[in-house]
């Protein structure tokens, strides 16, 4: 019994099995990518809500709107509000992904730490 020759059989294979290597590959990326921008913008939220605690709403929302753009890819549209009420402040981020990313929090002043 004599084997046959298998030229080529390598390059078949790695043409196939190239697309779904590059499809895997990029689809962890753009995940990685979601997570890190959901994490950088729930920071940024939270300290614009305490910011709002010494300085106005409006430069809170500007410095917030600045930070969200150093992250987010070139034409990315997002909306942040931010709302202050009685004894608290409330703020929202709508990033527009597919499917959109959407972040609420709301911080009661004056903040409470827990004592031990």
């Amino acid at each position: 019994m004599t084997l046959q020759k298998n030229s080529g059989q390598g390059v078949i294979e790695a043409l196939v099995s190239l697309p779904v290597l590059v499809l895997a590959v990029s689809t962890i990326l753009v995940l990685l990518y979601r997570a890190t921008v959901f994490h950088y913008a729930d920071y940024h939220l939270h300290e614009a809500l305490i910011c709002t605690d010494h300085s106005s709403l409006s430069d809170c929302e500007s410095e917030l709107n600045q930070k969200l753009r150093k992250i987010l890819w070139f034409g990315s549209e997002h909306q942040v509000a931010l709302k202050k009420k009685f004894r608290s402040t409330g703020g929202t981020i709508t990033i527009e992904f597919t499917p959109a990313l959407f972040l609420s929090k709301d911080i009661e002043f004056p903040i409470r730490t827990r004592r031990l």
